[in-house]
């Protein structure tokens, strides 16, 4: 089976942080996809950090990643 992708510590914290990034970073996306972030999109962002029991310094990252691409879009438009 697939088991021996994930033999070593490192590949599955590379993972662990690949899907991390790659769950905050969509869901900005797609809240910002009406072009618009409404207050239950934030506040299932909040929720989705809280199921995952993130520290302090992985909600200030989570933050960061959902903002991203707002960022970068209003960037682009300057």
């Amino acid at each position: 089976q697939f088991a021996f992708v994930f033999e070593t510590v490192r590949d599955r914290h590379q993972i662990q942080q690949v899907f991390f990034e790659t769950v905050f970073l969509l869901m900005g996306h797609m809240a910002k996809a009406d072009g618009r972030v409404s207050e239950d999109e934030i506040q299932a962002a909040r929720n989705v950090m809280q199921q995952m029991r993130l520290s302090e310094s992985q909600k200030q990252q989570a933050i960061e990643l959902f903002t991203h691409l707002r960022v970068l879009f209003r960037l682009r438009f300057i």
